[in-house]
């Protein structure tokens, strides 16, 4: 289905697991099951990642495929070139394209509280200002995305699907 359809299919499994994921997120933190304030418009949300994630893993697959075809990178051949192609490919997403991502959908998310507590649009330097930064950066750019990207399982098995 993914094959067929890589939209529809990243846009169901986005909107499950990440949805799932922010729901456990907040179990682990407070101890119980507890609906977020704006988990619609977050789904919603995770819903369009997916579909950029999808996006966005043909395009560095292809560009990987165009730098070995140059010389710029070695795959191998065999089952070790299906691996490290998704290994590569998922890894270069995540260095370059995750980070960015990232804090574009952090200041979705703030965004989303703010209007949710609020009830008033808040404004993009509102957003900026309400986000800590520099967590975000020593913990996503340094830690998460480097080791585990923000879907590293799921890029590797769709690239070497």
């Amino acid at each position: 289905m993914t094959n067929s359809h890589p939209y529809v299919m990243a846009f169901l499994k986005f909107m499950i697991m990440a949805t799932m994921g922010e729901l456990l997120a907040v179990r682990i933190v407070i101890g119980e099951w507890k609906k977020t304030i704006g988990i619609t418009y977050k789904a919603i949300v995770w819903r369009i990642i997916g579909m950029l994630v999808a996006l966005m893993l043909q395009v560095f697959s292809i560009g990987g495929a165009g730098a070995e075809k140059v010389g710029l990178l070695y795959f191998g051949e065999g089952v070790t070139e299906t691996l490290l192609r998704a290994f590569i490919t998922s890894a270069i997403t995540n260095l370059t394209f995750g980070p960015m991502f990232s804090g574009a959908h952090r200041i979705v998310d703030t965004s989303i509280d703010i209007r949710v507590e609020g009830g008033v649009a808040p404004s993009l330097s509102a957003i900026i200002g309400t986000v800590d930064w520099l967590a975000f950066i020593r913990f996503i750019v340094f830690k998460v995305q480097p080791f585990l990207g923000d879907s590293r399982a799921y890029n590797c098995f769709y690239v070497a699907a």
